[in-house]
């Protein structure tokens, strides 16, 4: 069999057919569920200079990109993208899977609407959504309050106002678990034209245009109720 399958940023995720890539784990727990470095997963520093991927021209048929873009520093995920293009075989499928900060927006902003609820409720759901779209700890939460209210609960707005206030955006391999970049379906469908896939598709949990994603036991079952799916797809 010819078919070539990566992971980046794989976790737990352990499948024979698989190839994982990780940045080593930073704590016990995540080190636990990765495996042995070298044999359950293969190591990668996705935001160095100038990274290129440790495999051939048109040689991997899918990659699976899960919870992994929001930690590293953009022009480095925009990269690492332009690499995962040159590596897929024509009408290769690269899938993504990020949190879906649009969601926990929605459900902030109609939760400080809602009147029969106390301001401890309201300021802890817009604080909840405010962290994770960003790492804002270094931030008074009063600033972060008004500043997704001023931003309508647009969590890209808000993004925007964070990095303008200070919030670190640069990836810390002391604690790479920390979400530095917003993502949005327009974002990727606009980086896909610039880097020059064929296509890029929204979907949904389960939805692939690549049958092996529809196995719902291995695939997309990290923080699924608030995820944002999508698909790469390279002529």
């Amino acid at each position: 069999i010819n078919d070539a399958f990566c992971n980046f940023g794989s976790g737990a995720f352990n499948h024979c057919r698989w190839t994982n890539f990780d940045f080593p784990g930073a704590t016990k727990y995540y080190k636990a569920i990765q495996g042995i470095e070298g044999s359950d997963f293969q190591s990668i520093d996705l935001c160095i200079d100038n990274l290129r991927l440790p495999l051939n021209n048109e040689s991997v048929n899918l990659i699976y990109c899960s919870h992994t873009l929001e930690h590293l520093e953009e022009d480095k995920a925009i990269h690492f993208l332009s690499e995962c293009l040159r590596i897929l075989k024509s009408e290769g499928v690269m899938r993504i899977v990020v949190p879906s900060t649009d969601k926990d927006f929605v459900h902030a902003k109609i939760t400080n609407q809602n009147i029969n609820l106390n301001q401890q409720v309201k300021t802890s759901a817009i604080l909840s959504a405010a962290n994770h779209v960003l790492d804002v700890k270094n931030i008074d939460e009063v600033e972060i309050i008004k500043d997704v209210i001023d931003s309508e609960f647009s969590p890209k707005k808000f993004y925007k106002k964070s990095i303008e206030r200070g919030a670190n955006n640069k990836f810390d391999s002391k604690a790479p678990e920390r979400h530095i970049t917003y993502w949005d379906q327009e974002k990727f469908y606009t980086i896909a034209k610039e880097l020059g896939f064929a296509n890029y598709l929204p979907l949904y949990r389960g939805s692939t245009v690549a049958d092996p994603f529809r196995n719902l036991e291995v695939f997309d079952n990290t923080e699924t109720q608030h995820s944002l799916y999508g698909e790469f797809i390279k002529l």
